[in-house]
């Protein structure tokens, strides 16, 4: 049996941590989601680039 596949999101042009995490419901918000892609985003959570693939939480 497969494992589900982590939830994601695919940022679009003129989007930021906190309307993401608004709009998938993320508990936490902006900052939760920043901790978890921190590998990916870096310190700053207000440079997130279109294209880049957030992992959301389960």
């Amino acid at each position: 049996m497969q494992a589900e596949p982590e939830p994601q999101w695919t940022v679009q042009e003129g989007e930021d941590l906190a309307g993401i995490a608004e709009a998938q419901g993320v508990s936490g918000g902006w900052q939760a989601l920043h901790e978890l892609n921190r590998d990916l985003i870096g310190g700053d959570p207000d440079l997130v680039v279109p294209g880049q693939v957030l992992r959301l939480p389960a």
